[in-house]
């Protein structure tokens, strides 16, 4: 009966060393993207994206989910050097803009609870009088070996908050042209 036991237990052992070695060989790394095409000019759409004040109506750290108090945009609020800083239950993050091409590009960086090294862009193109904005995100997930298996959830989830982070963009910017 011990014999078994331990056979028992050493297979149970064996299994979560399995499972835990590789799960820490699966990639960190990710990357992905999302676009949409706003009817607005590339200059209101790339004005709502520089200015990190207008996040706080369209983006993931918006004040409506973090409420208020925990959302604070930094100075310069615009361009270069912008700084957003937010705390949620997820974590305390904070994210600047590190390059602003006018009507072009944005880029930013960003540092969320474990997930130090997060980069993104956003892209502006004219599509036959639209505006296509691209927003792509990349970086690494933290280590542990249960990171490797998340990995395509987190994308997922990523994915769909950006998708509609974009919707509300677009509503945002067609709004503003639509009270001109």
């Amino acid at each position: 009966m011990l014999r078994v036991f331990v056979r028992l237990l050493a297979v149970v052992a064996l299994l979560i060393l399995l499972i835990v070695g590789i799960g820490s060989l699966l990639p960190r790394e990710y990357s992905f993207e999302q676009s949409t095409q706003i009817a607005a000019p590339a200059d209101v759409v790339f004005s709502r994206v520089n200015d990190l004040h207008h996040w706080l109506k369209w983006s993931p750290w918006r004040t409506e989910t973090l409420g208020s108090d925990n959302v604070q945009v930094g100075e310069p609020f615009a361009g270069n050097g912008a700084k957003l800083h937010w705390e949620d239950p997820r974590g305390t993050g904070k994210l600047w803009l590190t390059e602003s091409e006018p009507t072009e590009r944005i880029a930013y960086e960003m540092v969320v609870a474990q997930f130090r090294d997060t980069r993104g862009e956003f892209l502006f193109a004219d599509r036959d009088g639209m505006t296509e904005v691209t927003w792509k995100s990349r970086g690494r997930l933290p280590g542990g070996p249960f990171y490797g298996y998340l990995g395509g959830m987190f994308r997922a989830e990523m994915e769909r908050q950006f998708q509609m982070s974009l919707q509300r963009l677009k509503t945002d910017c067609e709004a503003t042209i639509a009270k001109k």
